[in-house]
């Protein structure tokens, strides 16, 4: 059900956001849940290639664009249907950035994609010293095939997405941040 869900203003019109966030007590962490929801032109095999592209063009001008100091894919061992990336994003003035690293891994069944997220303990070298703070997600794409529409291929993309921002955050950065982090 959508009981306790706020909705989030997004960043598309054929996205819908939602987030539960609970206030952290003093001295607890801001840990906020978010969901998206939208249909996708294109079969849910073509979306979760999209998602497992962590470093695509789009995705690296976009991290860019909010000037964010890292983004990167962590090579070693690992199978044909998982990646590793490790990201830094820029927080508000006066609050360090948050590092985030984590594991991808990719199953599919009959008509649709599943993807699982979860953040993981590697250390980082990024080749200079960042101001920064460990932050952890888990999170998971359900990517269902829709029926053809006039023989166009479609999908419903969902993400749901556990965001602990390390640390406390007020409400606004969490709100601010969420909508960009569970983007479709």
């Amino acid at each position: 059900g959508d009981e306790g869900w706020k909705e989030l203003k997004s960043p598309s019109q054929e996205v819908i956001m939602k987030i539960q966030y609970f206030p952290p007590q003093k001295g607890e962490r801001s840990v906020a849940t978010g969901k998206a929801v939208g249909v996708v032109d294109c079969s849910a095999e073509e979306v979760a290639a999209w998602v497992m592209n962590f470093l695509s063009n789009a995705r690296v001008r976009i991290h860019k664009e909010f000037n964010n100091p890292a983004r990167l894919e962590l090579r070693g061992l690992r199978r044909e249907n998982e990646g590793t990336f490790a990201t830094v994003k820029k927080m508000p003035f006066m609050l360090d950035s948050r590092e985030f690293v984590v594991r991808q891994l990719w199953k599919s069944e009959e008509g649709k994609m599943l993807v699982a997220v979860e953040s993981v303990d590697n250390e980082v070298d990024y080749g200079v010293s960042l101001r920064k703070t460990r932050g952890f997600t888990r999170g998971f794409w359900v990517i269902e095939d829709l029926p053809t529409r006039g023989g166009a291929k479609q999908c419903r993309a969902t993400f749901v997405q556990q965001f602990d921002a390390g640390g406390v955050l007020p409400t606004w950065v969490v709100d601010k941040k969420i909508p960009i982090s569970i983007s479709v």
